[in-house]
């Protein structure tokens, strides 16, 4: 941001403050905004706050802001979003980030042409646009979560980069290079082989992979009758649903991954049985099982999985027994 340090006194004072420490070493919003800046992601929100503020500017042009039937809609996605529910709640809120409510309100509506994508104008071309553009740049980074996100990334960088005190302090472009090097070579130490492999066998039973033929049916009778077709019978489920005139969905999924009302009763399912009818929501569900696939290690998913869940217990422990807030997120 950095354009946007020298027209937003707002981040200019934000940036100055200490966020947290690492072994003794404070960190400002400007060493986030820095590491930000270096990792690309500072970049591509400065490009969509950019667009957006082009975006409200040229509605204005045309009278055709939001309806404030869809303003009220996204405040109060965003309000539950956060457990700003009630109005004191929100007011201290805003009035932590020295927001106005015109503000909050102008976010809002931002990013709803964003998301509709409604054509921009053209960019800022005077000292007063510069100046409102850097101050809605600060605006869009509060609301939408970039300066929170980025700072508890930064910090888990920080935790996880173990810098000595020497490496850590000077030039804030050198620190920047060094934590992003250190941090990734942290993660990867996390998410080694042999780690991998014991964390999807520790998963082994969540992990499982199902193969499933669902079908769905509002009465209670025309489930059961459908289930004694395919088990007495030997109907394929796709003819029973076909017969119903209800549809069968395919699903591959891990065990894990189903929802908890469905898991207990595909626990042991083995391939060619069929589960159900289970009942939920008034509906009854049938389940075709059509193979079940232990989880294995050669399964790219898994190990993608696998890393993930090491790295983020690695962030987590580093995180907590190393990082001092100075702010609250």
């Amino acid at each position: 941001m950095l354009e946007s340090t020298r027209t937003s006194e707002r981040l200019r004072i934000l940036g100055r403050r200490a966020l947290f420490s690492v072994e003794g070493i404070n960190y400002t919003w400007d060493d986030v905004l820095a590491w930000a800046d270096a990792r690309g992601t500072l970049g591509s929100f400065c490009e969509r706050s950019r667009r957006g503020f082009a975006s409200l500017r040229r509605a204005e042009e045309l009278g055709s802001r939001p309806a404030s039937d869809a303003v009220s809609a996204a405040a109060a996605s965003f309000r539950y979003g956060r457990g700003l529910l009630s109005a004191e709640q929100l007011s201290a809120w805003l009035a932590r980030w020295e927001l106005t409510v015109t503000e909050w309100g102008e976010y809002l509506e931002r990013t709803l042409l964003l998301d509709a994508e409604i054509p921009a104008g053209p960019g800022p071309d005077t000292a007063s646009d510069d100046s409102a553009a850097a101050e809605a740049a600060y605006v869009d980074a509060v609301c939408s979560g970039f300066l929170e996100r980025e700072a508890l990334t930064f910090a888990s960088d920080m935790a996880l980069a173990d810098l000595t005190p020497i490496e850590a302090v000077g030039d804030q472009r050198v620190m920047v290079e060094r934590t992003l090097h250190a941090a990734a070579i942290a993660r990867r130490d996390a998410a080694s082989e042999p780690g991998v492999e014991r964390e999807i066998a520790r998963h082994g039973l969540d992990w499982t992979r199902l193969e499933l033929a669902v079908l769905e049916l509002e009465d209670p009778g025309a489930a059961r009758e459908a289930a004694m077709c395919i088990r007495i019978d030997d109907t394929d489920i796709s003819d029973v649903a076909a017969a119903a005139h209800a549809p069968v969905s395919h699903l591959s999924v891990y065990l894990g991954d189903l929802e908890p009302w469905l898991r207990p009763s595909l626990l042991a399912a083995q391939p060619g049985e069929l589960v159900g009818p289970v009942e939920e929501d008034d509906q009854f569900v049938l389940l075709a099982v059509n193979d079940r696939k232990p989880a294995s290690a050669t399964d790219p998913e898994l190990r993608r999985r696998a890393a993930s869940a090491l790295v983020e217990r690695a962030e987590r422990r580093a995180t907590e027994g190393r990082v001092r807030w100075h702010e609250h997120l």
